[in-house]
């Protein structure tokens, strides 16, 4: 068979996967930027987020990972008062799925937000951010199983030589943008114990199109995403956190509700600040999410599992369930030295 006929074979096998590229996080307020590129305005620290998001191999060897590391910058304007007016961040993704991790997807992206107070609107702002980047998408055929190299007497014979395939890669830019509305009740993080969030954001606005060898498969749609949370006080040093997550894109959408409920462990007055943090997910008609996490001064780590992974455009499930498991990492570098400044959850 000519390799260009071969090609187009698999192509054809693999462009489910190539329309169904974007997996979402668990834990996706610890990577706010990939959600929102407005978040790149929210943050008053430099700060850098780690996020690994692993699946159990399903029974036919396919599997999906995400992974992302996100740094942030706040910009600030001084004038009679100092005051945050945007930020901007560089993030880098990967996800890999598919049998034996054949299809991948990786970004190069760069964040900038612009926050607007509302003059007649006691602490609102309203955040826009723009986001823009490259995108590689990548099939790697070396580690499959061919046919000729099954043996009638023993099955699959790994000494004889696959399919010379090798690599299909293919670039295109993607520009991305969100806009945020925030609303708090007191502008001093020290005494908040109100606030709400709401947002909504475009990936894709160009719809970029997937080239492999010359060939044009399909384009990438426009993904929708409306993300929510607000903060209400339980006690003193105990608070409650319910979230929203709706991704919507070609007919098919996910939605992810849930409540954080987090605990200060010293006062306001210790040089160690201590959080604790638990929370519980439902992605509608998927799966269940569960997660901890603390928060000790700058420092921030959570762990969550996912008892179904799917992406956002798989809302069914194909054959096997396969949980996953997911870890956060987060630096603030707070040079102001105020462990209580950052109102938003640890996730």
């Amino acid at each position: 068979m000519k390799r260009s006929t071969l090609i187009g074979l698999i192509l054809l096998l693999f462009i489910g996967q190539i329309k169904a590229q974007g997996g979402q996080f668990s834990q996706f307020y610890s990577s706010a930027i990939f959600v929102n590129p407005a978040f790149a305005g929210t943050n008053p620290y430099l700060s850098a987020r780690i996020n690994f998001n692993k699946s159990k191999l399903a029974g036919d060897g396919s599997l999906h990972d995400l992974s992302q590391a996100t740094v942030s910058y706040p910009v600030f304007q001084n004038t009679s008062r100092k005051f945050q007016v945007g930020g901007a961040g560089l993030t880098f993704f990967k996800e890999t799925q598919g049998i034996q991790g054949a299809f991948s997807t990786q970004k190069i992206l760069l964040t900038g937000a612009y926050a607007l107070k509302l003059k007649r609107l006691r602490n609102n702002t309203l955040i826009f951010g723009l986001q823009g980047g490259v995108t590689q998408t990548r099939i790697s055929l070396n580690g499959l199983q061919w046919g000729s190299q099954y043996n009638p007497y023993i099955g699959f014979d790994n000494t004889q030589n696959p399919e010379d395939i090798g690599k299909l890669s293919s670039y295109h830019p993607v520009f991305n943008f969100g806009v945020l509305y925030s609303a708090i009740d007191n502008p001093n993080a020290m005494f908040r114990d109100r606030s709400f969030t709401i947002g909504l954001s475009a990936d894709n606005l160009n719809t970029p199109k997937s080239r492999f060898g010359g060939l044009y498969l399909t384009d990438n749609p426009i993904l929708f995403k409306l993300v929510s949370n607000a903060k209400f006080i339980v006690t003193p040093k105990t608070y409650v956190h319910p979230s929203l997550l709706v991704a919507y894109s070609s007919q098919s959408y996910q939605v992810n509700l849930g409540t954080y409920l987090s605990h200060q462990i010293n006062s306001t007055m210790s040089d160690v600040a201590l959080t604790l943090q638990v929370g519980t997910w439902y992605r509608l008609f998927d799966s269940f999410i569960v997660l901890g996490g603390f928060k000790i001064n700058d420092f921030s780590a959570g762990i969550s599992y996912d008892l179904n992974s799917n992406t956002y455009r798989n809302n069914e499930i194909y054959g096997q369930i396969a949980p996953s498991f997911e870890v956060s990492l987060g630096y603030d570098f707070n040079f102001r030295n105020n462990p209580f400044k950052v109102n938003s959850p640890i996730f």
